[in-house]
């Protein structure tokens, strides 16, 4: 029986924490190790993850200095025994067959490296979505990447995934920065050839105020944000095709840089990379991209001036008004 290594970082997380836990005690598949690791938790959190550890083996807690998720979650990578990988965020449930119904499916195709679960996002809010997948395959890396940024079936997160092992070796979590799971995907999406997306078990992304998605607009998460994007584009170009797919992330590129200048007067346009600033696109594609009118015409602006003379014209235009 093949044994799936579920890492949950903590921290701070003490009005959640007994929820999440009790859901993966309470799988219908047995053979899991639930890697707790508390990254420095000033609550009770600690003392909650101990309780379960001390009353159920599959439970192993392992204790930190604060450092952040990505070193909470590498920590766990490290330690990792099983075949399979899965991530839980500590204020996050999953449903009882979120692994029986799944691990069928490695078994059943061993070339098989991601599933991808239902999810809930912002369950308990009134904006709660169930994200149901079609129950089907994606073969290669460039239709994967299609599938994930050109049409939306792929998530941007790791939660609602299991992994096989081997699929993380030499891969880790980009410490020291936000979205550091949308980073990771690009490079394990990257060495996949093959996910299927599961049309049975869910993972129940809870809302929470204050939460990094939650949390106000700031310089930090606009830099790490275009850090994301970034990794993405360069990825894309390695790919021929998913020109749509290119033309979106470009979108949101100079849509943060715009951000960037008129919310914190940042200027640090030097770093734009030389390929951006060479990226051509046709007007076909602008005309068929599903965006607004003043959205394309950004972009016919920018095919004619380029990016940088563009930015550099919206901050002398801010200025006047």
């Amino acid at each position: 029986m093949n044994k799936i290594s579920v890492i949950v970082p903590i921290y701070n997380s003490e009005k959640f924490l007994e929820a999440c836990l009790t859901s993966l005690g309470n799988q219908v598949y047995g053979n899991l190790e639930v890697i707790l690791v508390d990254d420095g938790s000033t609550d009770s959190s600690f003392k909650i993850a101990k309780s379960f550890a001390e009353k159920d083996a599959r439970f192993k807690l392992f204790k930190k200095e604060n450092g952040g998720q990505a070193s909470a979650r590498n920590l766990g990578l490290n330690k990792a025994t099983g075949d399979f990988l899965s991530f839980v965020d500590s204020d996050d449930t999953v449903s009882p067959d979120f692994f029986s119904k799944n691990l069928k499916h490695f078994i059943k195709d061993p070339e098989l490296e991601i599933v991808q679960v239902p999810v809930f996002f912002n369950y308990g809010n009134a904006n709660e979505k169930l994200k149901i997948n079609s129950g089907r395959q994606i073969i290669t890396s460039q239709k994967i990447f299609k599938h994930w940024i050109e049409l939306g079936d792929i998530t941007w997160i790791v939660c609602d995934k299991i992994f096989k092992k081997t699929l993380l070796e030499n891969l880790r979590f980009n410490e020291g920065m936000l979205y550091e799971d949308n980073y990771l995907l690009v490079d394990i999406l990257r060495k996949s050839k093959k996910i299927y997306l599961s049309a049975q078990g869910i993972y129940f992304y809870h809302y929470r105020p204050g939460s990094t998605t939650q949390s106000a607009h700031n310089l930090k998460k606009d830099l790490d944000t275009q850090k994301v994007s970034l990794h993405i584009f360069s990825t894309l170009l390695e790919y021929p095709g998913l020109e749509m797919a290119k033309l979106k992330i470009y979108i949101r590129i100079v849509n943060v840089y715009v951000s960037q200048a008129f919310n914190y007067n940042y200027r640090e346009f030097n770093q734009i990379p030389e390929i951006l600033l060479r990226f051509s696109y046709s007007i076909f594609w602008m005309v068929k991209l599903n965006s607004s009118i003043s959205e394309k015409v950004k972009l016919i602006v920018i095919k004619i001036i380029g990016l940088k003379n563009y930015l550099l014209l919206f901050l002398k235009l801010r200025k006047l008004n």
